[in-house]
Protein backbone atom coordinates (compact mmCIF):
# COMPACT_ATOMS: atom_id res chain seq x y z
CA UNK A 1 0.00 0.00 0.00
CA UNK A 2 1.16 3.83 -1.23
CA UNK A 3 1.13 7.00 1.21
CA UNK A 4 3.26 9.13 -0.50
CA UNK A 5 2.70 12.57 0.20
CA UNK A 6 1.82 15.62 -1.97
CA UNK A 7 4.44 18.72 -1.95
CA UNK A 8 3.05 21.60 0.51
CA UNK A 9 4.49 25.17 0.79
CA UNK A 10 4.06 25.03 3.94
CA UNK A 11 6.67 22.42 4.29
CA UNK A 12 8.71 25.70 4.73
CA UNK A 13 7.58 26.55 7.96
CA UNK A 14 8.52 25.35 11.09
CA UNK A 15 6.27 23.03 13.56
CA UNK A 16 5.09 25.08 15.34
CA UNK A 17 3.82 27.57 13.03
CA UNK A 18 2.31 24.63 10.90
CA UNK A 19 0.94 23.71 13.72
CA UNK A 20 -0.79 27.52 14.71
CA UNK A 21 -2.66 27.13 10.83
CA UNK A 22 -3.97 23.73 11.67
CA UNK A 23 -5.11 24.72 14.51
CA UNK A 24 -7.04 27.48 12.25
CA UNK A 25 -8.54 24.88 10.58
CA UNK A 26 -6.27 24.75 7.35
CA UNK A 27 -6.87 21.51 6.08
CA UNK A 28 -2.98 21.35 4.63
CA UNK A 29 -1.90 22.22 7.39
CA UNK A 30 -3.67 19.65 9.70
CA UNK A 31 -2.43 17.30 7.09
CA UNK A 32 1.32 18.05 7.06
CA UNK A 33 1.11 18.01 10.86
CA UNK A 34 -0.48 14.95 10.92
CA UNK A 35 1.66 13.37 8.68
CA UNK A 36 4.96 15.13 10.61
CA UNK A 37 3.60 13.70 14.07
CA UNK A 38 3.42 9.84 11.81
CA UNK A 39 6.53 9.69 10.33
CA UNK A 40 8.44 11.77 13.62
CA UNK A 41 9.82 14.37 11.18
CA UNK A 42 11.07 17.60 13.19
CA UNK A 43 9.07 16.27 15.68
CA UNK A 44 8.62 13.63 18.28
CA UNK A 45 6.43 10.63 16.87
CA UNK A 46 2.86 10.81 18.00
CA UNK A 47 0.58 8.06 16.64
CA UNK A 48 -2.59 9.21 18.49
CA UNK A 49 -2.15 13.09 17.38
CA UNK A 50 -1.41 12.35 14.15
CA UNK A 51 -4.14 10.27 13.75
CA UNK A 52 -6.52 13.30 15.42
CA UNK A 53 -4.82 15.86 12.75
CA UNK A 54 -5.21 14.08 9.31
CA UNK A 55 -9.04 13.27 10.84
CA UNK A 56 -9.56 17.10 10.95
CA UNK A 57 -7.68 17.29 7.29
CA UNK A 58 -9.61 14.07 5.71
CA UNK A 59 -12.86 15.52 7.24
CA UNK A 60 -12.33 18.67 4.74
CA UNK A 61 -11.98 16.28 2.09
CA UNK A 62 -8.13 16.29 2.08
CA UNK A 63 -7.68 13.35 -0.12
CA UNK A 64 -3.92 12.21 1.22
CA UNK A 65 -4.89 12.64 4.62
CA UNK A 66 -8.11 10.46 4.03
CA UNK A 67 -5.57 7.90 2.22
CA UNK A 68 -2.95 7.98 4.91
CA UNK A 69 -6.15 7.68 7.98
CA UNK A 70 -7.06 4.33 6.42
CA UNK A 71 -3.08 3.07 6.30
CA UNK A 72 -3.23 3.75 9.72
CA UNK A 73 -6.18 2.12 10.67
CA UNK A 74 -5.04 -0.64 8.30
CA UNK A 75 -1.81 -0.85 10.21
CA UNK A 76 -3.52 -0.29 13.34
CA UNK A 77 -0.76 2.87 13.94
CA UNK A 78 -2.09 5.31 16.81
CA UNK A 79 -5.29 3.64 16.54
CA UNK A 80 -6.57 0.09 16.73
CA UNK A 81 -6.74 -1.85 13.86
CA UNK A 82 -10.02 -1.58 11.88
CA UNK A 83 -10.50 -2.81 8.48
CA UNK A 84 -13.72 -1.38 7.85
CA UNK A 85 -12.81 1.97 9.34
CA UNK A 86 -9.72 1.64 6.53
CA UNK A 87 -11.92 1.00 3.56
CA UNK A 88 -14.07 3.61 4.47
CA UNK A 89 -11.13 6.53 3.90
CA UNK A 90 -9.55 4.85 1.54
CA UNK A 91 -13.05 4.74 -0.29
CA UNK A 92 -13.76 8.73 0.07
CA UNK A 93 -9.67 9.25 -0.98
CA UNK A 94 -10.58 7.40 -4.25
CA UNK A 95 -13.34 9.39 -4.68
CA UNK A 96 -11.75 12.23 -4.36
CA UNK A 97 -9.99 10.77 -7.19
CA UNK A 98 -6.52 10.07 -5.26
CA UNK A 99 -5.02 7.13 -7.29
CA UNK A 100 -2.96 6.29 -3.93
CA UNK A 101 -6.75 5.67 -2.58
CA UNK A 102 -8.29 3.77 -5.58
CA UNK A 103 -5.29 1.18 -5.42
CA UNK A 104 -5.47 0.76 -1.47
CA UNK A 105 -8.97 0.25 -1.72
CA UNK A 106 -8.33 -2.16 -4.41
CA UNK A 107 -6.23 -4.44 -2.63
CA UNK A 108 -9.05 -4.64 0.23
CA UNK A 109 -11.13 -5.88 -2.38
CA UNK A 110 -8.40 -8.69 -3.54
CA UNK A 111 -7.91 -9.83 0.11
CA UNK A 112 -11.49 -9.05 1.86
CA UNK A 113 -10.59 -7.41 4.89
CA UNK A 114 -13.31 -4.48 5.54
CA UNK A 115 -15.14 -5.00 2.41
CA UNK A 116 -16.74 -7.63 0.55
CA UNK A 117 -13.94 -9.49 -1.83
CA UNK A 118 -14.46 -8.34 -5.05
CA UNK A 119 -11.65 -8.77 -7.89
CA UNK A 120 -13.93 -7.23 -10.49
CA UNK A 121 -14.19 -4.28 -8.49
CA UNK A 122 -10.78 -4.06 -7.66
CA UNK A 123 -9.86 -4.18 -11.39
CA UNK A 124 -12.45 -1.36 -11.59
CA UNK A 125 -10.41 0.37 -9.36
CA UNK A 126 -6.86 -0.92 -10.45
CA UNK A 127 -7.47 0.25 -13.65
CA UNK A 128 -8.71 3.58 -12.98
CA UNK A 129 -5.63 4.25 -10.67
CA UNK A 130 -2.93 2.59 -13.36
CA UNK A 131 -4.07 4.74 -16.19
CA UNK A 132 -2.87 7.44 -14.07
CA UNK A 133 0.82 6.13 -13.92
CA UNK A 134 0.63 4.66 -10.31
CA UNK A 135 3.12 1.88 -10.76
CA UNK A 136 1.93 -0.10 -7.56
CA UNK A 137 -1.28 -0.40 -9.49
CA UNK A 138 -0.29 -1.06 -12.73
CA UNK A 139 1.74 -4.09 -11.39
CA UNK A 140 -1.17 -5.10 -8.99
CA UNK A 141 -3.54 -5.17 -12.70
CA UNK A 142 -0.75 -7.04 -14.05
CA UNK A 143 -1.41 -9.61 -10.99
CA UNK A 144 -5.22 -9.73 -11.85
CA UNK A 145 -4.68 -10.36 -15.69
CA UNK A 146 -1.73 -13.03 -14.72
CA UNK A 147 -3.83 -14.80 -12.19
CA UNK A 148 -7.18 -14.43 -13.76
CA UNK A 149 -8.83 -12.63 -11.11
CA UNK A 150 -11.55 -10.47 -12.37
CA UNK A 151 -10.99 -11.02 -15.64
CA UNK A 152 -10.12 -13.46 -17.87
CA UNK A 153 -6.93 -14.46 -17.73
CA UNK A 154 -4.39 -13.08 -20.44
CA UNK A 155 -0.87 -13.29 -20.26
CA UNK A 156 -0.51 -10.34 -22.71
CA UNK A 157 -2.33 -8.05 -20.74
CA UNK A 158 -0.76 -8.97 -18.04
CA UNK A 159 2.89 -8.39 -19.53
CA UNK A 160 1.82 -5.08 -20.59
CA UNK A 161 1.18 -3.46 -17.12
CA UNK A 162 4.26 -5.18 -16.03
CA UNK A 163 6.16 -3.68 -18.49
CA UNK A 164 4.17 -0.17 -17.63
CA UNK A 165 5.09 -0.38 -14.27
CA UNK A 166 8.42 -1.90 -14.44
CA UNK A 167 9.30 1.73 -16.82
CA UNK A 168 8.08 3.48 -14.10
CA UNK A 169 10.91 2.05 -11.62
CA UNK A 170 8.51 -1.05 -9.59
CA UNK A 171 11.11 -3.45 -8.67
CA UNK A 172 8.21 -5.79 -8.22
CA UNK A 173 6.74 -5.28 -11.74
CA UNK A 174 10.41 -6.07 -13.27
CA UNK A 175 11.03 -9.63 -11.59
CA UNK A 176 7.46 -10.07 -12.88
CA UNK A 177 8.06 -9.46 -15.94
CA UNK A 178 11.67 -11.15 -15.93
CA UNK A 179 9.57 -14.50 -14.38
CA UNK A 180 6.80 -14.41 -17.46
CA UNK A 181 10.36 -14.07 -20.36
CA UNK A 182 12.21 -16.25 -18.00
CA UNK A 183 9.32 -19.34 -18.35
CA UNK A 184 7.48 -17.91 -20.93
CA UNK A 185 4.45 -17.04 -19.94
CA UNK A 186 2.72 -14.82 -22.92
CA UNK A 187 5.86 -13.92 -24.59
CA UNK A 188 8.49 -15.54 -26.30
CA UNK A 189 10.70 -17.43 -24.08
CA UNK A 190 13.81 -14.84 -23.60
CA UNK A 191 16.86 -15.63 -20.94
CA UNK A 192 18.73 -12.75 -21.96
CA UNK A 193 15.69 -10.31 -21.27
CA UNK A 194 14.82 -12.41 -18.15
CA UNK A 195 18.41 -11.52 -16.32
CA UNK A 196 18.21 -8.16 -17.69
CA UNK A 197 14.64 -7.35 -15.96
CA UNK A 198 15.93 -9.24 -13.12
CA UNK A 199 19.10 -6.94 -13.03
CA UNK A 200 17.00 -4.28 -12.79
CA UNK A 201 14.86 -5.59 -10.02
CA UNK A 202 17.45 -6.11 -7.99
CA UNK A 203 18.74 -3.04 -8.63
CA UNK A 204 15.54 -1.60 -7.11
CA UNK A 205 16.24 -3.95 -4.01
CA UNK A 206 14.23 -7.25 -4.91
CA UNK A 207 16.36 -9.46 -3.39
CA UNK A 208 14.88 -12.46 -5.39
CA UNK A 209 15.69 -11.41 -8.05
CA UNK A 210 19.25 -11.21 -7.30
CA UNK A 211 18.85 -14.72 -6.20
CA UNK A 212 17.46 -16.03 -9.18
CA UNK A 213 20.64 -13.94 -11.43
CA UNK A 214 22.95 -16.29 -9.15
CA UNK A 215 20.73 -19.51 -10.24
CA UNK A 216 21.30 -18.37 -13.64
CA UNK A 217 24.87 -17.55 -13.43
CA UNK A 218 25.50 -21.07 -11.35
CA UNK A 219 23.40 -23.43 -14.21
CA UNK A 220 24.33 -21.46 -17.25
CA UNK A 221 20.80 -20.53 -18.36
CA UNK A 222 20.87 -17.35 -20.51
CA UNK A 223 24.51 -16.69 -19.38
CA UNK A 224 28.00 -18.82 -20.00
CA UNK A 225 27.93 -20.45 -16.27
CA UNK A 226 30.50 -18.88 -14.10
CA UNK A 227 30.87 -19.91 -10.13
CA UNK A 228 31.98 -16.50 -9.24
CA UNK A 229 29.33 -14.24 -11.12
CA UNK A 230 26.61 -16.92 -9.12
CA UNK A 231 28.49 -15.76 -5.96
CA UNK A 232 28.66 -11.97 -6.32
CA UNK A 233 24.69 -12.48 -6.96
CA UNK A 234 24.11 -14.71 -4.15
CA UNK A 235 25.56 -12.39 -1.79
CA UNK A 236 23.57 -9.02 -3.36
CA UNK A 237 20.74 -11.00 -2.77
CA UNK A 238 21.74 -12.38 1.12
CA UNK A 239 22.45 -8.41 1.80
CA UNK A 240 19.26 -7.66 0.28
CA UNK A 241 17.16 -10.36 2.29
CA UNK A 242 19.07 -8.76 5.53
CA UNK A 243 17.97 -5.45 4.24
CA UNK A 244 14.24 -6.30 4.60
CA UNK A 245 14.61 -8.47 7.96
CA UNK A 246 14.36 -12.03 6.01
CA UNK A 247 17.21 -13.77 8.38
CA UNK A 248 16.36 -17.61 6.77
CA UNK A 249 16.65 -16.54 2.95
CA UNK A 250 19.84 -14.81 3.42
CA UNK A 251 20.97 -18.56 5.27
CA UNK A 252 19.99 -19.96 1.94
CA UNK A 253 21.75 -17.21 0.17
CA UNK A 254 25.11 -18.16 1.86
CA UNK A 255 23.99 -22.22 1.07
CA UNK A 256 23.80 -21.29 -2.16
CA UNK A 257 27.21 -19.73 -2.32
CA UNK A 258 28.71 -22.87 -0.81
CA UNK A 259 27.08 -24.86 -3.56
CA UNK A 260 28.62 -23.22 -6.04
CA UNK A 261 32.20 -22.42 -4.74
CA UNK A 262 32.66 -24.88 -1.17
CA UNK A 263 34.49 -22.46 1.47
CA UNK A 264 34.17 -19.00 0.06
CA UNK A 265 34.63 -16.40 2.10
CA UNK A 266 31.93 -14.47 1.52
CA UNK A 267 29.47 -17.24 2.71
CA UNK A 268 31.07 -16.79 6.01
CA UNK A 269 30.90 -13.14 6.04
CA UNK A 270 27.16 -13.29 5.35
CA UNK A 271 26.61 -15.90 7.69
CA UNK A 272 28.57 -13.72 10.49
CA UNK A 273 26.15 -10.72 9.47
CA UNK A 274 23.10 -12.84 9.51
CA UNK A 275 23.62 -14.53 13.07
CA UNK A 276 27.01 -12.47 14.30
CA UNK A 277 30.68 -13.11 14.83
CA UNK A 278 30.10 -15.81 16.91
CA UNK A 279 28.26 -18.19 14.80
Amino acid sequence: MTNEQESDSLKNLNVEQIRAFAQQGDMDAQYLLGELLRTGEGVAPDQKEAVRWLLAAAKQDHAWAANNLGLMYHLGAGVEQDFKEAAHWFKKAAKLELPEGQSNLALLHCSGHGVRQDFKEAHRLFKIAAEEGLAEAQNSLGGLYFHGHGVEQNYLEAARWYEEAAGNGHAGAAYNLALMFYNGHGVRQDFNRAISLFEEAAEWGAPDAAYNIGVMHQNGVGVEANDDRAVEWFYKAGKLYLAHGMREPASEAASAIQSSIAGHPLAQKLLAEIFGDDE
